[in-house]
């Protein structure tokens, strides 16, 4: 493209593909990070519109490019078109028109804002890695697993306790609804003989899954005879393959969104370093109790996504590695 300080950026096609849909003939906008010094930069984009002709498109912008808006004074044109350092994707901007629209929208289960915070905290790393490891730490904390006045058991790796449920537990604490304060996944399911945690009634069951519900599977054998272990996480949307987009910890040892089965079903979880097979079954959704589930919390079709690695990369801003067999604790 032409004009000063104006440069032309390729889009990955998976971030365009995520974002073409209902947008066609609509300018986007959204930020691009300078790889070396963090540096954000506004960017405008268009979507084709298929009801115009191409010469109509061509005047007000190409299919596949980003147009500079603004270029800070510290970035030399010449760098930023480089394609080796130039640009990594990030966020959508907010326009200020929207950002009053989004006022005087209804707000979605609040403990789902903390956890894409924490999501995106943990930078698609290990447990075994900073940041994540202190998170960890400061999850089990709250579940008074260790480092805390009321600790009722103490771990030198916080890792080596299973922290799906102390993650769960710490994102509800942080909004008015409460967790049940265990590393527990099983304190979640209520009105069950399997919980005898004191607090058991923060939470009750529902039917559908909505926009940041608890889901809860237990480890069984292929049979589907479950055992005491299992996992917990919320829901973050559905995928077009009919599994559930779960966000939680322990998913291959990270904090991030996974496929999973929620049909009722014996499925497949992992393989212990033994060689033992490890199979997950769904249990149910829950919400906390005090809760009432609102008309913006029910998933809808900006909630259908194509595969996990598009739902990770809305909340991340980076693709994370998700394959079949990873562990969950």
């Amino acid at each position: 493209s032409e004009g000063n300080g104006e440069a032309s950026f390729t889009v990955p096609c998976d971030w365009e593909n995520k974002h073409n849909k209902d947008k066609e003939g609509q300018p986007r906008h959204f930020y691009l990070k300078e790889k070396e010094s963090g540096e954000e930069f506004p960017r405008a984009y268009y979507v084709k519109n298929p009801n115009k002709t191409d010469e109509e498109n061509k005047k007000n912008s190409q299919r596949i490019g980003a147009l500079m808006l603004k270029v800070a004074k510290s970035l030399e044109r010449d760098k930023a078109q480089e394609k080796s350092s130039a640009v990594v994707l990030g966020e959508e901007l907010v326009m200020e028109e929207d950002k009053v629209k989004d006022s005087k929208k209804e707000k979605r289960a609040p403990w789902m804002e903390i956890a894409r915070k924490e999501t995106k905290k943990a930078k698609g790393l290990p447990e075994s890695l900073e940041p994540l490891y202190g998170m960890v730490q400061k999850y089990h904390d709250n579940s008074h697993i260790k480092d805390n006045p009321n600790t009722t058991r103490v771990e030198n790796d916080p890792t080596s306790v299973a922290w799906c449920s102390s993650f769960v537990s710490w994102c509800l604490d942080e909004t008015e609804y409460k967790g049940v304060k265990s590393a527990a996944s099983r304190h979640y399911i209520s009105n069950s003989s399997e919980n005898k945690h004191k607090l058991k009634s923060n939470v009750v069951k529902v039917e559908e899954p909505f926009y940041g519900a608890i889901a809860v599977f237990s480890d069984c054998d292929s049979a589907g005879n479950t055992k005491t272990s299992g996992h917990v996480g919320f829901v973050f949307g559905k995928l077009k393959d009919g599994k559930i987009a779960l966000l939680g910890g322990n998913q291959g040892n990270k904090l991030k969104i996974s496929p999973y089965d929620c049909s009722g079903k014996a499925f497949y979880s992992y393989q212990k370093g033994n060689g033992t097979k490890v199979y997950k079954i769904f249990r149910g959704y829950f919400k906390p109790k005090d809760y009432t589930i609102k008309e913006a919390d029910k998933l809808n079709n900006n909630d259908v996504y194509k595969n996990v690695s598009v739902a990770n990369f809305k909340v991340t801003s980076i693709e994370i590695d998700t394959s079949e067999g990873e562990s969950s604790r």
